[in-house]
């Protein structure tokens, strides 16, 4: 089984717990993602909203320091930021990030940072935030869109020229969660080819304990949407709470027989892989 995860916050859970991303009781380690036929797994320094100015960029190099000290053998592994506050308001730190491996970018947490709002926050993009866009697209970079409130999202739409993508975020129409995407809202990212993977926690897939059956639900909506080449996972192992049936990254052989069963081995593959493996040219 070939396995792509859009988004776990791993290197926070080992920085905080003082633990090694090789070999660890968490829901993902190298060792345990070694054992699949290929993996690829997007690790997300994530930036807290407490982290503010210098502290936040402190934090992202006190993750990256986990991440680049980390022999991974057998596993392709991708570096991003959850939360460009990392910047400290100093745009070219977005180049310095580049040549540190970041390949994907949220421009946000939850609250506004001085370039976009988060869901818990109501303004849009500010200045600055349309220049962090335009730098990330000139630096390769892909956005992030998983953490914008909705005008944010769409101000985003009107200025971006490249695919972005959504890492963790499931359906509105599933769960009106508000970090979930509105059935325009997906169907704009899959038709300028971004792709959207499914988030694991519990309160994004039904408000209550979940299982397979949950998160099925979120890929079947999308699917009705058009979503075939879109659907991707983005777990948010390490980082949110996930019933026991989902939990950890040895599960997920279990929810891949259960995705053929339901919908063919053609797909299940594009879920599981392919869909991110295009996007990212990770053959």
């Amino acid at each position: 089984m070939k396995y792509f995860d859009l988004h776990c916050d791993t290197l926070c859970k080992c920085a905080d717990k003082n633990a090694s991303l090789s070999q660890n009781d968490f829901d993902i380690d190298i060792k345990r993602l070694s054992k699949f036929e290929k993996a690829t797994q997007t690790f997300a320094c994530f930036i807290d909203d407490k982290y503010k100015g210098q502290d936040a960029y402190n934090r992202f190099f006190e993750l990256y320091n986990i991440y680049k000290n980390t022999d991974f053998e057998k596993v392709t592994p991708i570096l991003s930021i959850e939360n460009l506050s990392c910047l400290k308001g100093d745009i070219e730190n977005i180049h310095k990030f580049k040549e540190c491996g970041v390949k994907i970018a949220s421009l946000t947490w939850n609250a506004e940072n001085g370039i976009a709002g988060g869901v818990a926050s109501e303004c849009g993009l500010t200045d600055f935030g349309k220049k962090v866009v335009k730098q990330l697209e000139n630096e390769n970079i892909t956005l992030d869109v998983s953490h914008l409130n909705q005008k944010s999202f769409y101000d985003v739409c009107k200025i971006a020229t490249k695919p972005f993508i959504a890492t963790h975020s499931n359906s509105f129409c599933i769960c009106p969660h508000k970090r979930n995407l509105t059935d325009e809202q997906f169907e704009i990212i899959s038709d300028i080819g971004g792709i959207v993977g499914i988030n694991f926690y519990n309160l994004f897939l039904c408000e209550t304990e979940t299982d397979f059956n949950d998160l099925f639900r979120h890929i079947e909506r999308f699917l009705l949407l058009g979503g075939e080449k879109t659907i991707a996972l983005g777990s948010d192992f390490d980082g949110c709470n996930v019933h026991k049936s989902i939990k950890k990254v040895e599960n997920m052989p279990l929810f891949y027989d259960f995705l053929v069963k339901k919908l063919g081995k053609i797909i299940a593959n594009k879920i599981f892989y392919e869909n991110s493996a295009e996007f990212f040219k990770i053959l």
